[in-house]
């Protein structure tokens, strides 16, 4: 066990009065992985460090200190972090194509399209980072830290290009918003940035509401992302103007899709109840 990670336990264990003990040695029984390769040991909560539990999970988890080609098997086999890989890595291969299929449509080169160039930029490196950081995991406990911390980042950089496309496009056609346009993508940025930072610091500090402050980080940046929209909205409540009638159902269906995802993310259903 490294230095840091004994202390990096030590402080998660005085934050979670639930952990279970350290420990590296593995019992004679383990479970093996079914899936492409079989064999691959899964083991229960209390075989792993502290640092690689998770709440209510307690069978699935990958051996840690797992060689790279190690990594790579456990995300073709079922284990507590496949969804979460293969659900960030397929959009990731999505939004690798949707260049190409807008191409025929647009032309990327006219400045119009350059708010969705910074979207697509976003998307792409949220559902990167995202998808490694599951994937390399159980790779080793730095290697685990540096990649959630990268996708953190990648999630701000997401909810910033967000912002940067529904100011420039969802803005109704009298709108003075676009006056403050420096000031709102600087405030962007810095929101961006906190919300990176406060996310990294739940690894280290204030562990038993980790994930509710994780929530909260982001707050600000999803609040940015929709000034735009609730303005247009007011717009069309008051004038009638500027409604989105095609659009405006999609923009509802994610704000709704947003608070079922922080729902279930804080709530931890339905682990919970496993």
């Amino acid at each position: 066990m490294t230095v840091e990670t004994a202390v990096t336990c030590t402080v998660l264990r005085k934050n979670d009065k639930t952990a279970s003990p350290m420990t590296k040695a593995l019992p004679s029984k383990v479970a093996t992985a079914k899936g492409l390769f079989p064999g691959l040991p899964l083991l229960h909560r209390s075989q792993v460090p502290v640092v690689y539990q998770e709440p209510f999970l307690l069978t699935g988890y990958r051996q840690h200190d797992c060689s790279y080609l190690q990594c790579l098997q456990y995300c073709f086999v079922m284990n507590n972090e496949v969804g979460n890989f293969w659900t960030h890595f397929l959009p990731f291969c999505a939004w690798l194509l949707w260049p190409y299929v807008l191409s025929h449509y647009i032309d990327f080169a006219d400045p119009y399209f350059y708010p969705l160039l910074c979207f697509w930029i976003g998307a792409c490196t949220y559902s990167l980072l995202s998808s490694l950081a599951h994937a390399l995991g159980c790779k080793s406990f730095t290697v685990r830290t540096i990649g959630f911390m990268m996708d953190y980042h990648g999630i701000a950089m997401y909810a910033f290009s967000g912002t940067i496309v529904t100011f420039f496009y969802l803005q109704p056609s009298s709108s003075v918003l676009g006056e403050y346009k420096w000031p709102i993508i600087i405030l962007t940025m810095i929101f961006a940035v906190n919300s990176t930072l406060m996310c990294c610091l739940t690894r280290f500090f204030w562990f038993k509401h980790r994930y509710m402050l994780r929530i909260l980080s982001f707050a600000l940046p999803y609040f940015m992302t929709s000034v735009s929209f609730a303005y247009r909205l007011k717009v069309c409540i008051a004038t009638g103007n500027d409604c989105m009638e095609e659009t405006l159902p999609l923009h509802f269906a994610g704000v709704v899709l947003t608070f079922v995802h922080i729902f279930f993310y804080v709530s931890k259903i339905p682990e919970r109840f496993a």
